[in-house]
């Protein structure tokens, strides 16, 4: 390996660990969003809550607001594991191109197609 491939591997190695913990996140994330006990628990809680704030009488100010903030809480709870799924996709296409990066390195073919000068990062 030349000089050029340990400092092209040194500068995406540190990064690695990162990515792979968030691939690896997200996986989990997705198997529990789509887990049917879990599906049919947050089904459960928006429709009580919904329930709950339709039966609210009008004065009930502080029970109407104790209800949307449980349904608020509910939708930030999703949205983390979403969000959780989001950036492990982005993490695993950034090792798919890290992958690839590594590999024309070791090929001695630039990113850009054209032959790698002997100096040339990647």
């Amino acid at each position: 390996m030349s000089e050029a491939d340990e400092q092209a591997e040194d500068e995406y190695s540190a990064e690695e660990p990162q990515l792979i913990k968030e691939r690896d996140q997200a996986h989990k994330a997705k198997m529990l969003l789509g887990n049917e006990m879990v599906k049919d628990a947050l089904e459960d809680m928006r429709a009580n809550y919904v329930a709950a704030l339709l039966a609210a009488r009008v004065d009930d100010d502080e029970g109407i607001k104790g209800v949307k903030m449980l349904l608020a809480q509910l939708d930030t709870f999703e949205k983390h594991f979403e969000q959780m799924i989001q950036t492990g996709k982005l993490a695993d296409k950034r090792l798919q191109v890290i992958a690839q990066i590594r590999e024309r390195a070791v090929d001695g073919v630039s990113w850009f197609g054209g032959e790698m000068s002997p100096g040339e990062r990647v």
